[in-house]
């Protein structure tokens, strides 16, 4: 699939592609027909250059959308739209494009131990990329941390990176050892103690519409290259899952059995949990424009694993050492047929 980020005068790009990601001026703003509400946002039916869409508002004026044509194309005012908004935009614009190629897009994490190939899923905190970065640094290899293409029952990789956060720091010792040179700036323990008293000041005295800002000013993000920090973890183009496993949060590490429906269910539940702010979108366009990915989705999402697929749940203690998951994963029941594998999947 072709996803372009394109100029304000690259109509040639934004023609061949999936999608498109181009600003708007004056003459190409699209029209506003209706409000529709939303939560985090407010919402709104668009129509630019023929084309029906959804827009978010800002103080009731139109910053972004999304607009359905020939391919998906994200628009937005260059001079109002955030960064954080055109990048939701844009991911939900690729869940639209890649259910088109009958793919999802999905949050979750990808890893292999040699042997089979797990996807980790589980609702924000609880606990994934600790575990992804223990078990490279114990050289299992990579290919999703925080969101993986999953395609004809293979996993295919969306980011070559992982997001560190002070709290990785502080829970896994031997990480700033492994962090290039440009991304310890600012993260020595002292660095990250007055943020934690910061943000834990804010929490308790802030309004609430304004302690979320606050904290996510002190909660920085830098994104680290696997490459760069576990330079001997193999990265397959691609790999089969074996088995899927929810991670959630428990006092004493221990695992379960899921069957396939029921392990399958749960990565459809946390997807709208993980992208709550955004998922109202794909059922405003099914109404907009009759996209019909938020009906089809979960029969989609079935589709794209093996019927062999494990299933288990995971508890993660918050100081659970990774020898101790590592060996909870080894516990994961086979595939039925296959024996495993972790074997990497032929290119879709």
């Amino acid at each position: 699939m072709a996803s372009h980020l394109v100029p304000i005068a690259s109509s040639g790009d934004a023609d061949t592609a999936d999608v498109a990601v181009v600003p708007w001026d004056h003459d190409t703003r699209p029209e506003v027909r209706g409000a529709l509400g939303g939560t985090v946002f407010q919402l709104a039916e668009i129509h630019g250059r023929g084309d029906p869409g959804i827009g978010t508002l800002d103080r009731g004026r139109l910053t972004a959308g999304i607009l359905q044509g020939r391919e998906v194309r994200v628009v937005y005012d260059s001079s109002r739209a955030s960064v954080g908004r055109v990048y939701g935009l844009l991911l939900t614009a690729l869940r639209l494009a890649l259910y088109e190629r009958g793919a999802s897009l999905l949050h979750a994490a990808c890893l292999g131990d040699g042997k089979r190939s797990f996807l980790l899923v589980g609702p924000r905190g609880a606990g994934k990329t600790r575990l992804v970065l223990g078990l490279l640094n114990r050289g299992w290899s990579y290919l999703a941390d925080d969101k993986v293409v999953l395609t004809n029952g293979a996993a295919l990789p969306f980011e070559p990176w992982i997001g560190i956060r002070d709290w990785h720091l502080d829970a896994l010792p031997w990480l700033p050892g492994r962090l290039p040179r440009a991304a310890r700036s600012g993260r020595t323990p002292h660095r990250r103690a007055l943020r934690r008293h910061l943000r834990a000041w804010g929490e308790r005295r802030l309004p609430k519409r304004l302690a979320g800002p606050w904290r996510q000013r002190f909660n920085r993000v830098v994104n680290v290259p696997v490459a760069e920090m576990f330079p001997h973890a193999p990265q397959p183009a691609s790999a089969r899952i074996d088995a899927i496993v929810h991670l959630r949060s428990g006092r004493v590490p221990r695992a379960g059995e899921l069957n396939r429906r029921e392990a399958i269910r749960r990565v459809s539940l946390l997807q709208r949990i993980a992208s709550q702010d955004w998922y109202p979108l794909p059922d405003l366009l099914a109404i907009a424009v009759g996209h019909p990915i938020a009906s089809h989705e979960p029969e989609l999402l079935a589709g794209e694993f093996a019927p062999d697929v494990a299933g288990a749940e995971i508890e993660v203690a918050e100081d659970a050492d990774v020898e101790a998951m590592e060996s909870l994963l080894a516990l994961t029941p086979p595939a039925l047929d296959n024996g495993g594998g972790g074997r990497e999947a032929a290119p879709p």
